[in-house]
């Protein structure tokens, strides 16, 4: 029989205060619902067939024989940068002019036999950039709104394999796409060795594959559990 699982969706509100220097944060603190609901625990339990993104061994303790899991998060930041001491530069500047970002997640898993389990996850990471209409380094010649926006689709087919009842071993291969655009930040030109090339040039992007390992081991029964 297949489960499936009905994730609510996640409103995460975060007040983000960014000065004129820093970096912004871009992932969320969990792939899931689930472990977001959690602060982000996931490693060493087995929420759901999306735990496969952090642990490949965990789809091996799912308890359903198989399962399918929806979710989607709405993530709505609230980006700001405040400039001061640069004289003709100083001033507070909203980033929000992309206000929010939904954000789906889709995973299935399956038990094929005591020993074997199998199942694929697809997630993404994204949804904290910067959009500002009133650009912070007009004063700097840079041209237009500013932002940057960094986006990441992950495809992970997962195999685990259970050695015994307490120890399972699992086994990811992952596929990313990724895409990288950024706007109005010319008056950082002077600080790279290709200036003509930091701002304004489109949507860049990129794919890549990876292997991920995992391990879980259950030491004290409902008690401690060891993960690599």
């Amino acid at each position: 029989m297949l489960q499936v699982t009905r994730l609510a969706s996640v409103i995460a509100l975060t007040g983000v205060a960014i000065s004129a220097h820093a970096t912004n944060g871009y992932f969320t603190h969990a792939t899931s619902v689930k472990a977001q609901g959690m602060a982000g625990v996931a490693t060493a339990l087995a929420h759901d067939s999306l735990t496969a993104a952090v642990n490949p061994a965990a789809i091996g303790n799912l308890s359903a024989k198989q399962q399918l899991d929806l979710g989607v998060t709405y993530f709505k930041p609230e980006r700001e940068s405040r400039i001061s001491g640069n004289p003709g530069l100083d001033g507070s500047f909203d980033g929000n002019d992309t206000k929010a970002f939904w954000m789906p997640e889709v995973g299935f898993a399956r038990q094929h036999s005591d020993v074997l389990s199998y199942g694929i996850a697809l997630y993404g990471n994204g949804g904290m950039n910067t959009d500002y209409a009133r650009n912070p380094f007009d004063p700097s010649n840079a041209s237009g709104s500013a932002g940057v926006n960094l986006e990441q689709l992950f495809v992970t087919s997962t195999v685990a394999y259970r050695l015994n009842d307490q120890h399972v071993l699992g086994l990811g291969l992952t596929w990313v796409h990724q895409s990288f655009k950024a706007n109005g930040i010319q008056g950082f030109a002077m600080m790279s060795q290709d200036g003509g090339a930091v701002s304004n040039q489109g949507t860049d992007t990129s794919t890549g594959w990876g292997v991920k390992l995992g391990w879980q081991g259950e030491v004290l029964k409902e008690r401690l559990t060891l993960v690599a």
